[in-house]
C-alpha cells in the first residue's frame, strides 16, 4: 500500500475491491449470496469535504480500511495494470473489523 502513488482529492477514496467474476467488458457481476454488495480494502483517502455549512470534515477511514459498499458505486480507474474503484466516503455502508 506504501507505493501506491495516487492521491485521490476532497472525501473520494481508492478501493482494491476484493476479486469478483468480471465481464469481458469490465463489468463487476456481484455473486447472488452478496446482495449486490461488494468488499475491498480502502488504498489511498482525499483530506476531506466541507458540509452546506463551510464546515471542514476530515476523513474518517484510512488507508488499510476493510469496507463494504453497493456494487456498482464510483467509478474503475486503471493504474500500473490494476483496476481499482474510486467512490465518496458517504458511499462507504460500513467497516469490517
Amino acid at each position: 500500500m506504501s507505493d501506491f502513488n495516487i492521491r485521490p482529492l476532497g472525501d473520494k477514496l481508492i478501493v482494491d475491491v476484493d476479486e469478483e467474476e468480471t465481464t469481458s467488458g469490465g463489468i463487476i457481476i456481484a455473486h447472488s449470496k452478496n446482495d449486490g454488495l461488494a468488499t475491498g480494502t480502502v488504498l489511498a483517502i482525499g483530506k476531506g469535504t466541507y458540509d452546506k455549512k463551510g464546515k471542514f470534515i476530515e476523513t474518517e477511514v484510512q488507508p488499510g480500511t476493510r469496507i463494504v459498499f453497493n456494487l456498482g458505486s464510483g467509478e474503475i480507474i486503471k493504474h500500473d495494470d490494476n483496476e481499482y474503484v474510486t467512490i465518496h466516503e458517504n458511499e462507504i455502508l460500513g467497516t469490517i473489523t
